[in-house]
């Protein structure tokens, strides 16, 4: 009996989490996840398809889980035991039960995410304009639904990256969300976006002014370079579509030299920086490169809402912003008409 009653205390312990995937065998399991802003990673090893793993707590409720690189997809911690159960030939389309932010999460893959990604696979381009625009607003009603999930503020963070929707509207969105939602981690989030895409420079409107480093250390300033039109090219090394606009970008700078400066925008972990050197090296980039050393996220990055790489913006000579985009050629065209 006693045995009986430690077993039950094990099973019902906060936080635990047991798997049983098909045709895991033994294979490692990874958990990572957010403490006090560090991201922590955690490994268990299954035996036989079967895991068991006691989570921690993370920043904003979330912890991944990865069985196969580089797929992996995401529970909430809670209170209560979560199990796991699903197929190693889907690593993607794990079944988590066991607490309410689960349950929606479960709700929103089987109902919407799955879903469209069986459509997508065979939509043509027309259709997968229509497509999109179907699962927008599939999922903004689903956050409608629920408003009492923290899943709901985390859907609503991510569509105010990918889709276009007027401010407005999401901030009515937020605003319809539990209050424990909205100060959940990821209630704020939404709530600090928003304010970024109110401030974040689009055409027409005057460049956020930044003070950054140079690859030797010195500040370099972007008021600057007043009087002078100014293209940001916001990359990474490990970016290959920003690595190909290179003998581009050398092009511009030689046909607009009396006039253009070219600022490379690095987002780079300061791990990093000495392949990011590298990189302008070996590629022989004489315009001037800073970069925060943060990734994606530092101020300038997220200041700019640059979520795709590369991004440029070409600035006029006051600082106002003529052209955003993500590629070298309405920059190309806008210069051209510049006399």
């Amino acid at each position: 009996m006693l045995f009986a009653l430690f077993t039950n205390s094990l099973i019902a312990q906060p936080g635990k989490v047991t798997g049983n995937i098909k045709g895991l065998g033994n294979r490692p399991v990874i958990f990572g996840y957010k403490q006090k802003g560090k991201y922590q990673l955690d490994t268990v090893f299954a035996k036989q398809d079967h895991f068991s793993y006691l989570a921690k707590p993370s920043d904003d409720g979330r912890i991944h889980l990865r069985i196969t690189s580089p797929r992996y997809t995401a529970f909430y911690y809670d209170e209560v035991p979560v199990t796991v159960s699903g197929s190693i030939e889907t690593p993607y389309k794990l079944i988590f039960k066991g607490g309410p932010d689960n349950t929606v999460l479960s709700r929103y893959e089987e109902s919407i995410e799955w879903v469209y990604d069986e459509k997508f696979k065979t939509a043509s381009g027309s259709e997968r304009a229509k497509l999109e625009q179907q699962r927008n607003k599939d999922i903004l009603d689903f956050i409608l639904k629920n408003p009492s999930s923290i899943h709901s503020a985390y859907l609503l963070y991510w569509q105010t990256i990918t889709d276009d929707t007027p401010i407005d509207q999401y901030e009515n969105i937020l605003k319809s969300l539990s209050a424990a939602v909205q100060d959940s981690d990821q209630g704020k989030q939404v709530a600090k976006r928003l304010e970024l895409l109110k401030k974040q420079p689009v055409v027409g409107k005057e460049a956020l002014n930044f003070t950054l480093p140079d690859t030797a250390g010195r500040a370099v300033d972007l008021n600057n370079y007043r009087g002078k039109y100014v293209l940001l090219d916001f990359w990474g090394h490990w970016c290959g579509p920003c690595i190909k606009s290179f003998p581009k970008l050398k092009q511009l700078q030689s046909q607009y030299m009396d006039k253009l400066v070219i600022i490379g925008i690095a987002a780079e972990y300061e791990s990093d920086k000495p392949q990011w050197l590298k990189t302008i090296r070996t590629h022989k980039l004489n315009w001037v490169q800073v970069s925060e050393l943060k990734a994606d996220k530092g101020e300038v990055n997220e200041g700019y809402n640059v979520n795709a790489f590369p991004t440029y913006l070409l600035l006029d000579k006051n600082g106002i912003v003529l052209e955003r985009s993500l590629s070298l050629e309405p920059i190309q065209q806008k210069l051209s008409s510049i006399k």
